[in-house]
């Protein structure tokens, strides 16, 4: 009793109370402020600049696995030994970006998509070596452009802009404090 009205104490424990809170707080707000730009990544966004609909980078990420499963598939590339490897590297990245987006996980699929970019790089120049029929020269034309043209859509999508600037919204004092908020950034592709 004695030390609960010790006047040291109480001001010990009140200064400790607010830093405490001070924390929550701005653990809540840029938590708050991460999930917006996180929101992005899966929804459309009309953009009144450009005066079009960009679609979220999810959309793109299922042409992208669509693509690589496509190209992997082809025939071509399972009969030739030199790029069954490549092929078989191709799916199992896709399978691994696959698994991240059934778990909607947007870090892992933001690593399982970087894997998936050296392992498709990898077919790419070894398609390159060998000679094809036209046929086959379409389709894998086909799935390279539809694969970059993805790519490309993502490198350019809003929600990179807003996941890597979201503190800029935060305020000072927030941004100088993220480091001890233990905070999860969201991930950009």
């Amino acid at each position: 009793m004695k030390l609960i009205r010790n006047r040291k104490f109480a001001i010990t424990i009140t200064v400790a109370a607010v830093i405490l809170a001070t924390f929550i707080g701005l653990w809540g707000n840029l938590n708050g402020l991460a999930r917006q730009a996180e929101a992005l990544f899966y929804a459309d966004v009309y953009t009144n600049a450009e005066g079009i609909t960009q679609r979220g980078i999810y959309t793109h990420l299922v042409n992208i696995s669509n693509s690589a499963l496509g190209l992997a598939t082809m025939p071509v590339l399972s009969e030739n030994n030199e790029l069954k490897g490549a092929a078989s590297a191709l799916l199992s990245a896709r399978d691994e970006l696959m698994n991240a987006m059934n778990a909607r996980d947007v870090r892992r699929m933001g690593l399982a998509y970087s894997g998936l970019q050296r392992s498709f790089e990898a077919v790419r120049a070894g398609l390159e070596r060998i000679s094809v029929s036209q046929r086959d020269r379409e389709d894998i034309d086909r799935y390279i452009s539809t694969y970059t043209g993805a790519g490309k859509a993502i490198s350019e999508n809003s929600y990179n802009r807003m996941a890597s600037s979201y503190l800029d919204e935060a305020s000072v004092l927030a941004r100088f404090l993220v480091p001890g908020v233990f905070l999860r950034h969201p991930q950009t592709f």
